[in-house]
This record gives C-alpha cells, structure tokens and sequence, in this order.
C-alpha cells in the first residue's frame, strides 16, 4: 500500500485497539496470569500467545464477544491484521484430553465453521501438545506469518 494507505490502517488499528469491548463475564477468577503488559488471561499458553502479540504491538483483544447468529462466543484472541484491517478471530485449545472440554471445542468449532469462519481463513486455531507445552517459536512464526 501506499504511505497514505499504511497511515490510514495504522491510525484504524490504533483506534479499533483502544474502543472498549465486550469481555468475557464468566469465571474472571480464572485469570490467573498476567503477560508483561498487565493483561490477565487464563492459562500460560495465552499468556505466551499474547505476549508475543504484545511484544509485536499487533492489535488484539482477548475474550471479546462474538456474536454468531443467534448464539454468542468469546474467542481467545480477536486480532487485528495492520496491514489491511482484517480480523481474524484465535482459538487456543489446551485441555483436549478432557473430554468435556474437547466437546465444547467441537462445538465451537462447528458454529464457528457455519457461520462462515474457516481455519487459515478468519480463523486461527493452536493447541497444546499432549504433554501441556506449547512451543513458542512455533507461535511466533505463526504469527509472524499470519500478521506482518
């Protein structure tokens, strides 16, 4: 893009980055992590993921509503691509080996795939591996990929 251009989304990604949202109002006790930049989240794998977000100064916000049809959802991470203001809506998966959990993940997935948001399309999706680690380059690249 131009410089106008790149000024314009710059500008965009900054005021879309400080308009208050709608967050998460459920189990705030859960947020038991906190990333550099003061943000609470709710397991260690978010925190990494938010801050290399942060470290990148890429727009984000975590837990924001998300209204699908008639049902609603609080995807981890909402993030803003700077480059052409697209928006792309990130899952963190990280207890699939509870079987409660994997279901709601399914679920979610399925709304989400139903409502017209694909992987690599609008929607972003990670997990754990099976030991509880999460490999931070791995995050990074994705990443840097997805939003440079």
């Amino acid at each position: 893009p131009t410089d106008q251009r790149k000024y314009q989304n710059r500008n965009k990604a900054c005021a879309w980055e400080r308009e208050r949202y709608e967050t998460n109002p459920y189990h705030p006790e859960g947020k038991i992590h906190i990333t550099l930049g003061g943000l609470r989240v709710r397991s260690k794998s978010e925190a990494l993921i938010a801050g290399i977000l942060e470290a990148k100064k890429i727009p984000f916000r975590y837990e924001a509503r998300l209204d699908l049809g008639n049902r609603y959802f609080y995807p981890d991470f909402t993030v803003l691509r700077k480059r052409d203001n697209a928006v792309f809506y990130w899952e963190h998966f990280g207890m699939l080996e509870d079987q409660n959990y994997a279901e709601s993940a399914e679920e979610k997935l399925r709304a989400y795939r139903d409502n017209g948001l694909h992987p690599w399309n609008q929607l972003i999706i990670t997990f754990d591996l099976e030991n509880g680690s999460l490999n931070s380059q791995s995050i990074e690249a994705l990443i840097h990929h997805m939003f440079r």
